[in-house]
């Protein structure tokens, strides 16, 4: 925009007449010829898959039992460790751990959604993910059991499911009482047709039981923004 010869003029003769200088005598208009900022940015297409993608599935009601009593053969391992990926999504060896089933959702949004129980990544959902929160209140009918989850991720257009390799797990309360197994991560590499599910063991063999619990997974790094 313009600015007025008058009131330049003015600040520049009493800046000249402080030093004991001449003073400058602006002849024309000064004018800013900078773009204008445009106050509409358009938006990133791989930000908004970024910020809207998310899911979580599980259980509200904290007494129904959503997955019991379902009786479980103990590893007699108390470390849990996961099965050896890759294996069949049935009929496969996955050193005790068993799919659970029922899970039903809670909210989806953007590239996944809960479709049988499982976390499915959408067309457009390729990236890394997260898991912001993941807790679950269970029992089981053994004392001294430890239990524990994993993730298994059946991807796309291979019949085969992987394991994520850390175990969440906790020692169970006494017999009957429920415990609460909470913990989080990331579960990178995830591709469009994927679907992620909740696997569960214990160390003694026992009927477990899940009653209410919520596990979500949300976008963390669009593919195409990954370095």
């Amino acid at each position: 925009m313009g600015i007025r010869n008058e009131l330049l003029e003015k600040i520049l003769s009493e800046v000249a007449g402080q030093g004991g200088g001449a003073v400058l005598t602006v002849t024309g208009n000064l004018v800013d010829n900078t773009d204008p900022i445009n106050p509409v940015v358009n938006q990133d297409p791989n930000l908004s898959v970024l910020l809207n993608s998310r899911a979580s599935f599980g259980n509200t009601v904290a007494t129904d039992g959503l997955l019991g009593p379902v009786s479980i053969t103990g590893t007699g391992d108390e470390q849990l460790p996961p099965p050896t990926t890759p294996q069949p999504p049935t009929g496969g060896s996955y050193n005790g751990y068993v799919k659970v089933n029922g899970l039903t959702q809670i909210t989806a949004s953007g590239e996944v959604s809960v479709v049988g129980g499982e976390l499915v990544i959408g067309a457009n959902g390729a990236g890394d993910y997260r898991t912001p929160h993941a807790w679950l209140d269970i029992s089981t009918s053994a004392n001294n059991n430890v239990i524990g989850f994993v993730f298994g991720i059946e991807k796309f257009g291979t019949g085969l499911v992987s394991f994520s390799q850390r175990v969440t797990g906790e020692r169970g309360a006494a017999q009957n009482l429920p415990s609460n197994i909470s913990g989080g991560g990331f579960v990178e590499g995830l591709e469009p047709g994927d679907k992620v599910s909740l696997w569960a063991a214990c160390s003694v063999d026992a009927d477990l039981t899940l009653y209410d619990g919520n596990i979500g997974l949300e976008m963390a790094c669009p593919l195409s923004m990954k370095v």
